[in-house]
């Protein structure tokens, strides 16, 4: 297996574990993956009556930084771009509140949840 198929097949499992973490929250998954020119949305959620943006971290360790830390703001500006595309798409989501949350694991602890995490709207 290539470096690449091996960090997309470790993506998809913290993707995954993500979108059962939030389903145990009381979530709604709506899309994964949406992809469009400059920018992948990495799951979309319905939570409390909010459209949902959410973006999957991980890291090992924090030797190299926690994994909050690789949200740069050019990715904020990519994540923005996707979800302005995404509601293009969906015209009938746009009139919902939204935010964009980042679910992160660290190590084996358990995931974290940082919600409201870019503010842009």
């Amino acid at each position: 297996m290539t470096d690449t198929r091996t960090k997309r097949a470790l993506g998809q499992h913290y993707e995954n574990l993500a979108a059962d973490f939030l389903v145990k929250q009381g979530g709604t998954l709506i899309k994964r993956n949406a992809t469009y020119k400059g920018g992948e949305l990495d799951l979309i959620f319905a939570i409390e009556e909010h459209l949902v943006f959410v973006e999957v971290r991980f890291r090992e360790q924090a030797d190299h930084g926690h994994p909050l830390e690789t949200i740069t703001p050019t990715k904020q500006q990519r994540l923005l771009k996707a979800a302005r595309v995404f509601l293009q798409h969906h015209p009938h989501l746009q009139n919902q509140p939204m935010r964009f949350d980042v679910v992160y694991f660290l190590g084996n602890e358990e995931p974290g949840w940082l919600k409201n995490a870019i503010v842009a709207w």
